[in-house]
C-alpha cells in the first residue's frame, strides 16, 4: 500500500499542487477577511492582511519557477534548487540553507498576513521583518548569480527572481498601507 502511494506521488505534477495551494490560501484569506469585516473589524487590517497574504503567495510561487537557465545543459533551475547550483559551482552548502530561508520567509509573510486579517498588530511586524529579510537575501542571490564566471558555466537569469523581489517589496508596502 505504501509503495503504491509513493509511486502515485512520484508521478504527480507538483506545479498543479503549488498553484492549487496558492489559490486555496488566497481564497481562505478572502473568506476570513469577509468574515472579519462582517464581524465589525477594521477594514484597514483586511487590506493590509490581504496584501500581505498576496505578497507571501507571490514569494512562494516564484520559488518554484525557473530562476536561472544553464545554457550549455539546457536546464532550468528553480529558486528551491538554487542551493544545488551553488553547491555544484562553489562546493559550499550555505546557499542551500539560504534557499530554505527564502521558503520560510514566504510562509512567514503569509502567516503575518493572516494574523493581520484577524486583527493582530504583530502580524504586520512579521510581514515587515520577513519581507525585509526576503528582499535582502534574494538580492544577495541575484548578485551571486551575476558573479558566476561564464568560463565555468554559462547561466542566464530568468524573470522569477524579479517576481520574488517584487513580492518582498509588496510585503513591505503592505505594512505601510493607510487609508486617509
Amino acid at each position: 500500500m505504501i509503495s503504491l502511494y509513493l509511486q502515485v506521488g512520484e508521478q504527480m505534477d507538483w506545479s498543479i499542487t503549488i498553484w492549487v495551494s496558492a489559490l486555496s490560501i488566497f481564497i481562505l484569506a478572502v473568506i476570513l477577511a469577509c468574515y472579519m469585516t462582517r464581524k465589525g473589524k477594521s477594514r484597514n487590517y483586511m487590506v493590509k492582511g490581504l496584501t500581505g497574504v498576496s505578497a507571501g503567495i507571490l514569494l512562494f510561487i516564484s520559488l518554484f519557477l525557473p530562476w536561472v537557465k544553464m545554457v550549455e545543459y539546457g536546464v532550468q533551475i528553480s529558486g528551491i534548487e538554487m542551493g544545488d547550483l551553488f553547491v555544484f559551482l562553489i562546493k559550499m552548502q550555505i546557499m542551500q540553507v539560504i534557499t530554505m530561508f527564502l521558503l520560510l520567509f514566504s510562509f512567514l509573510v503569509i502567516l503575518g498576513g493572516f494574523l493581520s486579517i484577524v486583527g493582530y498588530d504583530s502580524g504586520m511586524e512579521i510581514v515587515k521583518y520577513a519581507s525585509g529579510l526576503a528582499l535582502f537575501m534574494s538580492v544577495v542571490i541575484v548578485l551571486a548569480i551575476g558573479t558566476i564566471p561564464s568560463t565555468q558555466v554559462y547561466v542566464t537569469l530568468e524573470m522569477s527572481p524579479g517576481l520574488y523581489i517584487f513580492g518582498s517589496i509588496l510585503g513591505l508596502v503592505s505594512t505601510r498601507l493607510e487609508k486617509r
